[in-house]
């Protein structure tokens, strides 16, 4: 606000602060993204070439810093093309295979290195373009109300309808939404691209045309123009490829496979060493006091038994009601501490989220199914918790629908058991297909009522 002397005319100080202000404002948005960008390359180039530095430092010793930048960053995108060149060969996708299989029996590792394995996957381009489809029209969350979707896919179930996997995004952050299952019909196109859509998503509206055009979906196998029109095209000698354009695409897709096998692997391992240095890095000075003769190795085994038996006595601890009220008292404490409370909230929904994609007993999560949500036609992938009677007698399933790709946060509702239908997904293919947005789903799905518990009646073919 402008302030004024008393003849109500702004004063020249009042002018000048406001001046200041604004060409600050203005500087904040130049250094701003230019700083986080800076900041973000250097993080990628530690976590990645960086390792690669000492090591030519050594060798070479009197190159200047910025060639031995150059040279880390060219031996590992070397590196990387070499192992997409062994990711593709038959010999090299058993070993991948039996490697992950290793990976895929250590309950925590496992956890880890598919999450980031499948966050790589869903960000990593892909040879046909975005991971969305088409950018589209739904009805979202009631008939009569239009929200912008992108398509991620396509889905038919046993009935041999086919539907449109759906991805409705919230605002301003786009990649958290709500994965939906809707019929073609209900599927309309909006005439904007992908870039354009997310844009709006991300402006609330604001950067958005002020029309769109209804029309069908763009297909990517019929986006080849047609041949069948009345005028003939205008031929054309196609140019002389240069050897850059041909081997374009082989260099990118084997940096891409050298990509997906590297950075799981890479993260797995720094989450893991960040965990046992945050969890049994800390018991090891006491071990270390007592065990001072014993060997290194034979120091973390026993570290590391120490440590299991605690967290075992920590869980039995907070089963008894004494346990969960002394926990609740802590939580208690830990919400009223302003920064403290977020670090904590934050790293239990991670951890929570972790948990779940144990498929074994105790998880919580009984099965995948799909219900009708949010209005009858649409379906949505959520998963069963369990049962509930009524006062009447009538029974309700527990159903758990996540947000995607966060699964730790969602909505409880409860469905008539009717209503309720098995998708013959496992526990990690649901979450796989919720964390990516609906990308990584198989093509067709097999619909099983949850009300039929004997042998004979789960074989029971459903008509929808």
């Amino acid at each position: 606000m402008f302030q004024k002397d008393g003849s109500g005319k702004v004063t020249l100080a009042s002018r000048i602060a406001a001046s200041l202000r604004k060409q600050m404002i203005r500087g904040l948005v130049v250094v701003i993204p230019l700083g986080v960008t800076v900041y973000a390359l250097q993080f990628c180039y530690d976590l990645t070439a960086g390792y690669l530095a000492p090591f030519i430092r050594e060798i070479t010793g009197t190159l200047p810093e910025a060639v031995i930048i150059g040279v880390s960053i060219a031996l590992f995108l070397g590196l990387l093309f070499v192992l997409g060149v062994i990711a593709a060969a038959t010999a090299g996708r058993r070993i991948i295979f039996l490697f992950e299989f290793i990976i895929r029996k250590i309950p925590l590792v496992k956890s880890i290195y598919g999450a980031s394995k499948q966050v790589v996957e869903v960000l990593s381009p892909k040879d046909a373009g975005s991971n969305y489809e088409a950018a589209v029209l739904v009805d979202f969350p009631f008939p009569g109300v239009k929200s912008l979707a992108f398509v991620t896919g396509r889905l038919t179930l046993q009935d041999g309808i086919e539907y449109y996997r759906v991805f409705v995004p919230t605002t301003p952050n786009p990649t958290s939404g709500y994965l939906e299952i809707f019929p073609k019909e209900f599927v309309h196109g909006c005439g904007l691209s992908v870039e354009d859509a997310v844009k709006a998503a991300m402006s609330a509206g604001i950067l958005m045309p002020e029309a769109m055009k209804d029309g069908p979906i763009p297909e990517r196998e019929l986006s080849e123009p047609s041949s069948g029109g009345s005028e003939r095209p205008e031929f054309k000698a196609p140019d002389k490829p240069s050897y850059w354009s041909k081997n374009k695409a082989i260099i990118r897709n084997r940096l891409l496979s050298g990509l997906l096998l590297l950075v799981p692997l890479a993260s797995t391992v720094v989450v893991v060493r960040f965990i046992y240095g945050l969890t049994v890095g800390r018991v090891t000075p006491f071990t270390r006091v007592f065990l001072a003769d014993v060997p290194q190795w034979a120091m973390m085994g026993l570290t590391i038994i120490i440590f299991v038996a605690g967290l075992w006595m920590i869980g039995a601890v907070a089963t008894v009601v004494l346990g969960q009220r002394i926990i609740a008292l802590g939580e208690y404490l830990i919400q009223r501490i302003p920064m403290v409370s977020a670090i904590y909230g934050a790293s239990k929904q991670i951890v929570g989220t972790l948990a779940m994609q144990n498929d074994g007993p105790g998880s919580g999560l009984e099965a995948p199914v799909l219900v009708e949500f949010p209005y009858p036609g649409v379906r949505a992938l959520g998963f069963l918790m369990g049962r509930v009677r009524c006062a009447d007698g009538t029974e309700l399933c527990k159903i758990f629908m996540p947000t995607a790709p966060n699964i730790s946060v969602g909505l409880f509702l409860m469905y008539r058991t009717e209503d309720v239908w098995l998708c013959g997904l496992s526990v990690d293919d649901a979450i796989r297909m919720v964390v990516s947005l609906g990308i990584l789903c198989p093509d067709r799905m097999t619909l099983t009522p949850v009300g039929l518990s004997s042998p004979g009646a789960q074989n029971a073919v459903v008509r929808l």
